[in-house]
Formats: C-alpha cells, structure tokens, sequence
C-alpha cells in the first residue's frame, strides 16, 4: 500500500532503480540520428549532421600529447644550424689574395744598343712575372695588372697594363706575365757603356718595379700590390748593336 506521505513514492522509486540497476551504467539514449564518438572509445554519439563541424577531443593522458624525444630533436636542430653556419663561415669568408714575385733577375728577350754620339741609347723588352695566390675556397677572378718601373726609385720609366682576365682556382697559385719595353736615352745613355762591355759582370742594374693586380670576387672587387727591387741583365748574347 502506498503511503499518504508525498515522499514515499520517492523513496520507493529509488528503492526500486537501485534494486533493478545492472552493473553497467544505463542511459536512455536521447539522440537516433547519431554517430559514434571518434575521441570517446565508443561510448558516446554526436549529431550526425555536425560531425564534420565538431572538434575532435584528445584525452589528456594520450601519448600524442606527450611527444618523446622532444629535447634530442631540439638539440639535434640547433646543432645542425650551427654546424651548417659554422661551414658557410669556414668556406665563404674572404681571404687573402697576394700577389708575389720568385724572380730576382729579369733577362730581356730583346736588346737593342745605339752607340752613336749623337742619339746614344739602350731599348730592353722582357717579360715579368708575378704570382698570384688565393686562399680562399672558391675561384677568384684577375682583370688586369698594371707595373711600372723605376730608376732610382723616383724616375717613372714607363707604365704598361695588362687586361687579360686570369682565373685563379680555390687554394692555388696562378702566374701572371706583363710584358715592359724600356728606351733608357738622354741622361740614361750611360747604360751603352755598360750593356756592351765585354765583361759579364758588368750587364746588369737594378730596377724597382710596382704591379697592381684588380681582382674580385663573389661580389667583391679588390686590388693587390707588390714592389720588387730586380737585377736587369743587359748583356745576353740577344743583344743587337745598332750604328
């Protein structure tokens, strides 16, 4: 018999679900054109019509969410940039182009002595080398080298310029010939004297000489210079007297 009581029949409904319930939980479900939860392990449904619009969920303790290795990759990447840019740096940062001479002595291909009183005068044509060196790691480029030659260390005797392009490959040495003639007369005519005596010892004079090399580079344009002090010998058997 039910109680007057407004409470009971609660009482007794709740008696009543908790004797009947099963182990599992039970739901009514609510929604019939659902899909099931792709994040809820098959336990709950979304409207079919938003389930292209709805969020999947990701539970806090997947895996996914917790990356391994992650400071190995880290360190892995900044190692690789610095490794890459410490290359980049080693290999295309400028280095130094000279430009040098091994020739103590330069012996003329061509020399030509005027005796005569009245136009008295000593004409040599020789050819100088200069070496070029490049340090760097890539190709370097010389477009001209200009030389001029001194007496005396102030006297310009003459100036002469070469404009063929040379190219000097990554850590090699290339040479660089210029060719000079010089017509020693007036108050250098005494050199008759010496370019044609009999005695070898006497053939030879010193000469300062200053060549500039234009070089360049990736987009860098330069210039390298060098001042030799050589031995000019006179008195090869190449010479021709003129009367």
């Amino acid at each position: 018999m039910m109680s007057s009581d407004p409470k009971e029949p609660i009482l007794h409904a709740e008696n009543d679900l908790s004797n009947t319930a099963s182990p599992a939980a039970q739901y009514e479900e609510f929604m019939t054109d659902s899909v099931p939860c792709p994040t809820c392990q098959g336990t709950g449904k979304v409207p079919r019509e938003q389930e292209s619009q709805l969020v999947a969920l990701i539970p806090f303790t997947d895996k996914r969410l917790k990356p391994r290795r992650t400071v190995l990759y880290v360190c892995l990447a900044i190692a690789i940039c610095l490794v890459t840019g410490g290359l980049l740096g080693f290999f295309l940062v400028p280095r130094d182009v000279s430009l040098s001479s091994n020739n103590p002595w330069i012996f003329p291909y061509n020399v030509s002595i005027n005796t005569s009183a009245k136009n008295s005068f000593v004409k040599i044509a020789f050819t100088n080398q200069f070496n070029i060196t490049n340090k760097n790691y890539f190709s370097v480029d010389v477009n001209g080298l200009k030389m001029v030659s001194y007496m005396y260390g102030t006297q310009i005797m003459k100036m002469v310029q070469n404009e063929t392009v040379l190219t000097v490959p990554m850590q090699s040495q290339s040479t660089y010939d210029i060719d000079m003639e010089i017509k020693f007369e007036k108050k250098f005519d005494y050199l008759t004297i010496y370019c044609s005596d009999p005695r070898e010892w006497v053939h030879n004079f010193i000469m300062q000489f200053s060549a500039t090399a234009n070089i360049s580079y990736l987009t860098h344009a330069e210039q390298s210079s060098i001042t030799t002090y050589q031995h000019v010998d006179c008195g090869k058997p190449n010479r021709t007297f003129l009367l």
